[in-house]
């Protein structure tokens, strides 16, 4: 991570001697993102304003922003973005059949910055588990979590690590398996549990010993 920090810097300041630094907002966001999701939340943060200041966010990187402020639980910045972020998606997809559940999820988003994991529940059920509702699966998932309905969570969370929706180089595989092992502590699960903890820590064999979520995970994993 702290690479990947040193190294959108340095990105940055290609671009902005290309003349595109506007096109390295939802780079920026993506960064944030994965900050977020590993817990540097006030990083993330951070680096999401400092990009609003210097003018690199432009409407397309709305829904990122909406991402972040739900990982970060930034609620007063998800309820601001809200109406823009739909706005800007109803411009892209008015005619789209998948609109609607579309705009429910950026709702769902808002709800879960806000801590409101029963409503975002709400909006995105029935849920379907196909690659194309993969964004929507992981939104649902992480609800159930915080309301601690461990098999439904387990459900998402088997969905998510089993099929392709993983992102390239983000971090988010690596997070999905540490919340399995956490999901299957709950159940009861040991044995998968450790599978699930040994398939992060292989993930992040290079990682940063500082990270917060491979600290937490050590420590819940020596409890095992």
């Amino acid at each position: 991570m702290k690479e990947a920090a040193v190294l959108a810097i340095e990105w940055q300041e290609r671009m902005d001697a290309a003349s595109r630094r506007q096109q390295t907002g939802e780079g920026i966001c993506a960064l944030a993102f994965n900050e977020a999701l590993v817990g540097l939340v006030d990083q993330a943060k951070a680096r999401v304003a400092a990009a609003l200041e210097e003018e690199l966010l432009l409407p397309g990187s709305l829904d990122e922003r909406l991402v972040v402020a739900a990982v970060t639980r930034d609620g007063a910045q998800a309820r601001e973005l809200l109406p823009q972020a739909i706005a800007e998606f109803r411009k892209d997809n008015g005619k789209n059949p998948q609109a609607a559940r579309g705009e429910r999820a950026l709702q769902a988003l808002a709800e879960l910055a806000d801590g409101k994991p029963a409503e975002v529940i709400a909006l995105l059920e029935p849920i379907s588990f196909e690659a194309q509702f993969s964004e929507a699966v992981a939104i649902w998932t992480i609800a159930q979590m915080q309301m601690k309905n461990w098999t439904s969570a387990a459900k998402g969370l088997a969905f998510m690590t089993a099929e392709q929706p993983r992102q390239g180089l983000s971090a988010r595989t690596a997070f999905e398996y540490a919340s399995l092992a956490r999901v299957q502590m709950e159940l009861g699960q040991k044995a998968e549990a450790r599978k699930s903890y040994q398939k992060f820590f292989d993930l992040w064999k290079d990682a940063d010993p500082d990270v917060p979520l491979l600290v937490q995970a050590r420590e819940e994993f020596s409890k095992l």
